[in-house]
């Protein structure tokens, strides 16, 4: 074959080929990094395995013939010198519309089912895997092909994270399967219909943490065209939980079909001015919550070698014999007095004292942030500007019934220095006192307390 031109684009390296009246594109496999030569004949080895196995028909499928040395390169080497752009690149550029995105997306859902009637055990998809011809087509690259030399590429197309694009069974050690290939398909559908991930924390730890416990924004908040019908297709795409999502291919396929053949993916006029006007509410409550699961994340870090002190001041504390402040004299009303600032002061002790209740991921809160704060005063230049982690403020208690249960509503805003930005919610609870062994004490809490009492403080921002 006759090298007609050489190409760098995007960190990568291509050829125009001509044998006789064919041509074809060489792409290079090792560009930035070249491995051990052992390495480099895995690589190759695996390569053509996976290249043997697999012929998909689909016009939109990359097939690659084989791996050609060209110009001192191993090359993948495929039909037609057309050189395609990578998706990434294309998006830098051009905004599609919705209904090429979703033509696309369809394309993709056609060229995955092929594969799974082949019993082609395909990872799931990611941008890299993702290319656009001359006339605006997206066309796929087998994602095993991409995964096995993605690595030997650069990186200068601002690709996303890979752990963006897994579903949360992949991180509990699951293996892939159709339900997961239709999520990671569900993560791009929402990329290029807002042109932001649904899952935004920088690093891989708080990333993975944000998949598997927080829910993204809705698309339509963040793209105001997209209907509730098609808002609704996508956020069930990407649901943590696999029952929730289509089941197949087929279904994915039928149900986006329906959608686009009933004329059902833009929003009305309506719907549009509905999502725009909620939209900043709900963009701003989603970032609160991310704040919070990030303070929870990251305060909470230093327990793994504080945990020694908790248990040590704890034991001190119960083991130097200091008595108890609920006692036979003490009123129910001082009692729900003295838990709340048992809460704002950080006494496990003393909130012992006050309730009868399981307090659950509270109490282990209210002890761990003592030493955090313990710690942190300790160690801080300045003693006196040592900062509170969380508390409560301006308390209001109300009696609502007397005797024999006393019943309390308590009022008051609980608030939370988060790294991003202080966190204030206004909390109400509503609080019931039984005589135990001759002292009243907390026997029943309900109210917002109860979502710290579950360790759900993110949830309170609802």
């Amino acid at each position: 074959m006759q090298i007609k031109e050489k190409k760098e684009a995007w960190g990568m390296r291509f050829y125009r080929l001509e044998e006789a009246d064919k041509r074809y594109l060489a792409e290079a496999i090792f560009v930035t990094k070249k491995p051990r030569s052992r390495v480099i004949l895995d690589v190759i080895k695996q390569l053509e395995k996976r290249i043997k196995e697999q012929r998909i028909n689909h016009p939109a499928y990359i097939n690659y013939l084989g791996i050609e040395q060209v110009g001192g390169d191993y090359c993948l080497l495929r039909e037609d010198d057309q050189l395609l752009t990578p998706l990434m690149v294309y998006l830098q550029q051009e905004q599609p519309p919705l209904e090429r995105i979703v033509d696309w997306v369809l394309t993709i859902g056609e060229i995955a089912r092929e594969a799974e009637e082949q019993k082609l055990n395909w990872p799931g998809f990611n941008l890299r895997t993702l290319w656009v011809d001359k006339s605006g087509m997206i066309r796929l690259a087998d994602p095993g092909v991409t995964g096995l030399i993605e690595q030997y590429r650069g990186e200068s197309t601002g690709f996303l994270p890979e752990e963006l694009f897994l579903p949360v069974e992949i991180f509990q050690k699951r293996k892939w399967d159709e339900r997961g290939r239709i999520y990671s398909l569900g993560i791009i559908f929402y990329y290029l219909l807002t042109g932001k991930p649904p899952f935004t924390d920088g690093e891989k730890a708080d990333l993975i943490d944000e998949i598997m416990h927080s829910r993204p924004v809705e698309p339509a908040y963040l793209n105001h065209k997209i209907s509730p019908a098609l808002n609704k297709f996508i956020i069930g795409l990407i649901a943590r939980e696999r029952e929730e999502r289509p089941q197949s291919w087929n279904d994915f396929l039928k149900k986006l079909k329906k959608l686009k053949d009933k004329e059902l993916l833009k929003a009305s006029k309506e719907e549009e001015e509905k999502f725009a006007a909620k939209a900043g509410k709900v963009i701003k409550a989603s970032r609160r919550k991310k704040g919070l699961r990030s303070f929870l994340r990251k305060r909470w870090k230093v327990l793994a070698s504080s945990l020694l002190a908790v248990v040590l001041i704890v034991l001190l504390t119960l083991m130097g014999g200091t008595p108890s402040e609920v006692t036979e004299d003490t009123t129910p009303l001082q009692v729900v007095e003295l838990f709340y600032r048992a809460i704002d002061q950080k006494d496990v002790v003393l909130l012992g004292d006050t309730t009868i209740l399981d307090l659950k991921r509270l109490e282990r809160m209210v002890t761990e942030t003592h030493v955090i704060e313990k710690m942190q005063s300790a160690y801080s230049p300045d003693k006196d500007a040592a900062e509170s982690l969380f508390g409560i403020k301006e308390l209001k208690i109300t009696l609502l019934e007397d005797k024999p249960q006393p019943i309390f509503q308590a009022e008051y805003i609980f608030y939370l220095n988060a790294p991003e930005e202080k966190q204030e919610m206004k909390m109400t609870d509503i609080i019931k006192l039984g005589n135990v062994e001759g002292c009243w004490r907390i026997v029943e809490l309900k109210g917002s307390i109860e979502k710290l009492i579950q360790g759900k403080i993110e949830e309170l921002t609802d």
